[in-house]
């Protein structure tokens, strides 16, 4: 780097500095550059008060410039006023979705519920044919015939359900007070027919 460099880069500086007022009027337009200067013939006092401290920057830079790569080429940058604020870029995609956060802490246990209504009422067994035999929620059951018998169950009891001991029986239902039944009022008539004319015993779920 010569000193001739840094002294027509000042004097640039102080051509823009003061307007080349001086060289418009004096001078042709262009006609003064570093080979008309003299070196080491413009000096920080003959600079305007505003141009010097762009001088001073554009020194530095060149100076900061020759000290990190001597071999390199000059190149000044002066910073001029702050630009007005550009658009706003476009929306950039979406990210990838984030991994899984971990689970929550286990809530409180809430409050017991309130007792829902009764269920029907439900009576199931095995009647044998000398009326022995478990059973459930039956109040009485009667043989007045072979094979004929007469159950109490719960007054809701709306269906009957029976399994003869023997598979070849064929069980009949009747309902408390319906037409035909043999057994007194308020009791289930259950009739077994089969072909061998023995006692024959019953499985029940009543609903």
């Amino acid at each position: 780097m010569k000193y001739a460099n840094v002294t027509s880069t000042l004097a640039l500086v102080a051509a823009l500095a003061t307007g080349g007022a001086y060289a418009a009027t004096e001078l042709g337009r262009g006609s003064v550059g570093s080979r008309e200067l003299r070196d080491r013939s413009v000096h920080p006092v003959d600079l305007a008060p505003s141009a010097r401290p762009l001088a001073k920057a554009a020194l530095r830079e060149v100076v900061q410039q020759v000290i990190s790569d001597p071999t390199a080429g000059l190149t000044i940058k002066v910073q001029g006023e702050k630009g007005d604020k550009g658009d706003a870029g476009p929306q950039g995609p979406a990210g990838p979705t984030g991994a899984k956060g971990d689970s929550g802490l286990q809530g409180e246990q809430g409050a017991k519920g309130d007792p829902g209504a009764p269920g029907p009422s439900r009576s199931y067994g095995h009647i044998k044919s000398d009326l022995s035999g478990p059973r459930t929620n039956i109040t009485s059951v009667t043989s007045p015939g072979l094979n004929l018998y007469c159950m109490v169950l719960p007054a809701e009891t709306t269906s009957l359900v029976i399994t003869p001991d023997v598979y070849d029986a064929q069980p009949y239902v009747l309902e408390p007070g319906a037409a035909g039944t043999s057994c007194a009022a308020g009791r289930w008539q259950i009739a077994l027919l089969n072909n061998h004319a023995e006692a024959t015993g019953f499985f029940f779920v009543a609903n």
